[in-house]
């Protein structure tokens, strides 16, 4: 047993000194890089397109066959002009047959207010007779009573009255008793014929609404189908220049919910607009009328001025990835930009003249509230500082204990 420790012992300190010699003491080394001064810039950077102001599609309203069609890509076209022709002669036929229920329904309105004047008469002509037998009524009643009252006054005499004047008297009473009661029962006639009459206007009077009413209709439809007809001549709503024609003659174009878009015309293609695709995490730093420049990769030696004129709050996502719109005006551009290019943009969101500024690596670091100083004696020292805008590579200072100069840690390594 004393022998093994003994054997270990000799072992330890003859390999101690080789393993010291092949194992030597690793001390940290610091990376520094020195605190800034100078303008600081925040930019948002992205890609987008070049598109017209104002681009419009043109579709067909109507179903149909193109005939004709008076334009190409790139033709100049003003507004009203005519672009293509849909097959008139379905749409013609239409129209004359709207025509004719035009004038049949006019026909059938005629015809009811004749029919209502008739009946119009008929009320008239049959309260003229209840007038009539209304008179003659009374007129034999007042010939019954004076002939009854004769009839009494003859017996009241007696003896001495004619036997001729009584029976003369009395079959006078009798017969205009029995006018009156013919000429009372033409009267309730008469009456009856009146309530007739005026249901007969009434009638009449319907039949006329619902004739005007189908002319209107009638109407209605002839003027769609002149529309209709308008319509198979396509015309441009704008002066500009024919981006895209998707259509061709003898092509069948089917309008139903979704006009079919036929045509595209931008208004001028001088002024043009970039449409960028900002990352949501960047939007909340670009505001209306930031400056901005790009490149398109046509004119990779030029760089194009703009100005944020719009930011769109719809969002728009592309496989769970949210951006958003932001549209800008482009300055007068030196040579033609054309629609669809793509365009590398820089979106100056901010930016601090004669800033106090450390690299973002110091940050990484140490963290985002403080900073590594490495101070003239090697030592290390903690700094809280408060931070600004950052271009991506520096970032501001805004409050801290920091100097011009001084050395702050980006990095560490053992060596």
């Amino acid at each position: 047993m004393k022998r093994l420790l003994l054997v270990t012992a000799v072992a330890v300190l003859v390999a101690w000194p080789l393993w010291r010699y092949t194992h030597p003491t690793l001390h940290k080394v610091y990376e520094t890089s020195p605190v800034a001064q100078g303008d600081i810039q925040s930019v948002v950077t992205a890609t987008g397109s070049v598109n017209p102001l104002l681009t419009v599609g043109v579709g067909a309203q109507i179903s149909g066959v193109i005939t004709k069609l008076y334009v190409d890509y790139e033709s100049k076209v003003h507004k009203g002009q005519l672009l293509a022709e849909i097959d008139p002669r379905p749409l013609q036929d239409v129209m004359s047959s709207a025509q004719a229920d035009v004038n049949s329904a006019r026909a059938a309105v005629t015809s009811a207010e004749a029919q209502l004047r008739v009946a119009e008469g008929g009320i008239a002509a049959a309260r003229s007779e209840v007038a009539r037998y209304q008179a003659l009524s009374r007129q034999f009643a007042s010939v019954e009573q004076h002939y009854e009252v004769e009839v009494n006054r003859q017996q009241g005499l007696g003896m001495i009255a004619s036997v001729d004047d009584l029976a003369s008297a009395k079959a006078t009473r009798d017969m205009a008793a029995e006018d009156a009661e013919g000429a009372s029962a033409q009267w309730q006639i008469s009456q009856l014929n009146v309530e007739e009459k005026i249901a007969e206007r009434d009638a009449a009077k319907a039949q006329l609404e619902s004739a005007k009413d189908q002319l209107v209709q009638s109407q209605a439809a002839f003027q769609q189908a002149q529309v209709n007809l308008e319509r198979s001549k396509i015309v441009s709503p704008i002066d500009g220049t024919v981006l895209v024609v998707d259509v061709a003659v003898g092509q069948t174009v089917a309008a139903s919910m979704q006009v079919p878009e036929l045509f595209q015309i931008a208004e001028d293609l001088s002024k043009v607009q970039v449409d960028v695709d900002i990352d949501e995490s960047d939007v909340s730093r670009v505001q209306v009328g930031d400056p901005a420049t790009f490149t398109v990769d046509a004119f990779p030696r030029t760089t194009f001025d703009g100005k944020v004129r719009q930011i769109r709050r719809s969002a728009v996502n592309v496989n769970n990835v949210i951006s958003y719109d932001v549209v800008l005006d482009v300055a007068k551009a030196p040579v033609q930009l054309l629609p669809g290019m793509t365009a590398n943009i820089r979106i100056l969101s901010a930016e601090h003249p004669n800033a106090i500024k450390v690299p973002n690596a110091a940050l990484r670091y140490r963290g985002n509230k403080s900073v590594m100083v490495l101070n003239s004696s090697g030592a290390t020292e903690d700094r809280k500082i408060t931070t600004g805008i950052t271009d991506g590579h520096d970032t501001e200072v805004l409050s801290g204990n920091l100097q011009p100069g001084e050395a702050v840690i980006v990095s560490e390594s053992l060596r």
